[in-house]
């Protein structure tokens, strides 16, 4: 389904493949080897099963509510610093917009990186069910 080459220096890879978005939800193999592993048996390529959870394709198996969410915010403090995180809203339904403000933001920082992290509602796909 996706294909990516990988530059290895020094015995060590690194990359990332974007993955379409009409991709379905289920299990994927995802497989690795190098040009000279090519000549060899497939069983030699480091294979492992993934499963993809597409939001945009509708699916009954993941439960889908219409409870709102309430952000927690944590911010992380370096010594010195006063970085803080408010939101726009107090409670949020599922899939709207958020606004996040940051505040006291060093004028040094170069990149500043923010991640949102829920807890899973998503159990898995069953592994019998591996796709492309």
């Amino acid at each position: 389904m996706v294909q990516a080459k990988v530059d290895i220096s020094a015995g060590v890879g690194e990359g990332w493949m974007e993955l379409p978005a009409g991709l379905s939800t289920g299990n994927y193999r995802l497989s690795a080897y190098t040009r000279y592993m090519r000549n060899e048996e497939e069983s030699i390529f480091f294979n492992k099963i993934v499963s993809i959870l597409n939001p945009f394709e509708k699916d009954n198996s993941v439960p889908v509510d219409s409870t709102e969410i309430t952000p927690g915010i944590a911010a992380v403090q370096s010594p010195g610093s006063t970085l803080s995180v408010t939101t726009d809203q107090a409670a949020y339904s599922r899939r709207s917009e958020v606004q996040l403000r940051l505040a006291g933001v060093p004028e040094n920082i170069h990149s500043l990186t923010v991640s949102v992290a829920g807890n899973d509602i998503y159990t898995g796909i069953p592994s019998s069910t591996l796709a492309g």
